[in-house]
């Protein structure tokens, strides 16, 4: 599934961005299909979206929510065991960047951290993050194999 330009458009917009959208949405892009990725790539990034869908009502901040799973593989190194370090860095900057408040960019920041797998999730919208994030270990055999495995 490709990435919505639109549904970016629309969160960019809620959060207050400027005119920026564009730009950061095709640098979105270009990071999730970079060749070397094997999973976390734009298909997670979908998937984690589609998750959210069936989840947002639970969230405190949804806007926050979203954008943290727009943002948090963006940065992704194999040999690298701080991705999710710079990937909440590199969001933090690009959305401060677009006009967004420094405050939501700080939310949005922490959230991002809270994918690392040793980071224990304490409020709920982290919790939510880090299960939307793992959610393919729920999926059917064939799922998990089709996204994880027989790439």
């Amino acid at each position: 599934m490709k990435l919505s330009k639109v549904r970016w458009k629309s969160l960019w917009l809620r959060m207050g961005g400027n005119s920026n959208h564009g730009t950061v949405f095709d640098l979105i892009v270009s990071s999730y299909t970079e060749p070397h990725r094997f999973y976390h790539n734009d298909k997670h990034i979908s998937d984690c979206l589609d998750a959210f869908d069936s989840t947002a009502k639970f969230s405190e901040s949804p806007d926050a929510l979203e954008a943290s799973i727009w943002f948090h593989d963006i940065v992704y190194d194999i040999q690298a065991a701080d991705n999710e370090e710079k990937s909440a860095e590199m969001a933090e900057a690009l959305l401060k960047d677009g006009g967004i408040s420094p405050a939501l960019c700080h939310d949005i920041h922490n959230l991002i951290l809270y994918t690392k797998i040793k980071n224990e999730p304490d409020d709920t919208d982290s919790k939510l993050l880090k299960d939307i994030d793992l959610s393919i270990f729920g999926k059917p055999e064939k799922e998990y194999d089709q996204s994880v495995v027989s790439r």
